[in-house]
């Protein structure tokens, strides 16, 4: 609950704001009702990008003695649907930011678009001449996979 209102006080104080995690599935002991409740709440977190880990066990560690160990296969499952939960709700973030105007650093060409990242590191194209290493005013206007297309103003 604390770390959910931490979510909600970001994103009042910093409305758009970019928020990611890194989840680990299949800890030791981890129950198929454990993993429903983390896919329920990352989703309820609305997370803009995440990276998503299966436990890698570790000789010596405390983790390593621990019973119910979870079998790689299970593990590798569990990463799998937490991906796709995550994917989601990185495209949600990204369609939201149609229609806005977003601050861009340029970093690399292809032809005649340049790509950059926006103040939230997310990537951004637009056409334009000598762009590189300038930060502009971008409006949003689609998404095209993991990228924003927009409009130099």
């Amino acid at each position: 609950a604390r770390f959910f209102r931490a979510t909600e006080l970001l994103r009042e104080y910093f409305p758009g704001c970019a928020l990611t995690c890194d989840l680990i599935v299949g800890f030791p002991g981890e129950t198929e009702e454990d993993h429903a409740q983390t896919l329920e709440f990352i989703e309820k977190c609305a997370f803009s990008d995440m990276h998503i880990f299966p436990y890698s066990r570790r000789p010596g560690t405390p983790a390593d003695k621990m019973p119910s160990q979870c079998a790689n296969a299970l593990k590798a499952a569990r990463a799998h649907e937490a991906a796709l939960v995550a994917e989601e709700m990185k495209q949600d973030y990204l369609r939201q930011s149609v229609g806005q105007v977003l601050p861009v650093l340029f970093e690399t060409q292809e032809g005649e678009c340049f790509t950059g990242h926006s103040d939230t590191y997310v990537l951004v194209r637009a056409r334009g001449e000598e762009l590189r290493g300038k930060t502009l005013d971008v409006r949003i206007t689609g998404v095209e996979g993991d990228v924003l297309l927009g409009e130099i103003i």
